[in-house]
């Protein structure tokens, strides 16, 4: 991480040399991440909220907001990261005003995958609040939208979200049931992944078998 910092930070000073607005806004998303992955909060959400002003600056500033979807859909994500950040301080009523100002957005624009991950960490929240009722009802709603654009990573987090309501609730076959969901997905991506690794291998050895050749 203090490597990741260094060159992130230099990256930041050239950025801002040269006036790339939206340089430094992605400069600051990724301090706040590496700082957020440190467990170093504070910090985290300082980057994050300096990124989200300079996009909001940019969106306002623009005759055409920047390109509008494109930079709203950038906004979002930083609500959507603060809200993450607050989750993590176990300040639940900021995360979930950020988790539903990047929703807002994300309905306004139709980004489906943006909108399934929201109503995602939503869910999950009111499940740490204990809150289980609404928290099905929002990981039900993501497992829907996922379905709909055949999102295997976000149906592999539906599936546990839903697992660990249905396990708090005490429906333990429904828990059953939507854990081997999970675990199906989770060997499917992982077999796709290993496939994918395998075709890029086997390519590369070809490759270097015909320089050899040649």
């Amino acid at each position: 991480y203090g490597k990741a910092l260094e060159n992130h930070f230099a990256s930041l000073k050239i950025k801002e040399e040269i006036g790339d607005k939206y340089g430094i806004a992605y400069s600051y998303n990724n301090i706040g991440n590496i700082y957020y992955y440190q467990g170093n909060y504070g910090k985290a959400l300082e980057n994050h909220f300096a990124s989200l002003k300079i996009k909001e600056e940019i969106f306002n500033s623009s005759p055409d907001g920047g390109g509008r979807e494109g930079a709203k859909k950038r906004i979002a994500a930083s609500y959507n990261n603060i809200g993450n950040i607050y989750a993590e301080q176990g300040n639940y009523d900021k995360a979930l005003e950020n988790y539903f100002a990047s929703l807002k957005i994300r309905e306004e624009i139709g980004d489906k995958q943006g909108i399934a991950i929201s109503y995602n960490n939503i869910g999950d929240l009111y499940l740490k609040q204990n809150k289980i009722a609404e928290a099905k009802k929002y990981n039900l709603l993501a497992l829907s939208i996922d379905k709909e654009i055949g999102s295997k990573d976000g149906m592999k987090a539906d599936y546990l979200s839903l697992s660990l309501c249905d396990s708090s609730s005490g429906n333990w076959k429904g828990a059953y049931e939507y854990h081997q969901l999970y675990s199906l997905y989770k060997d499917s991506i992982f077999s796709e992944e290993s496939n994918k690794q395998i075709s890029e291998m086997s390519a590369k050895y070809e490759t270097e078998k015909k320089e050899l050749q040649i």
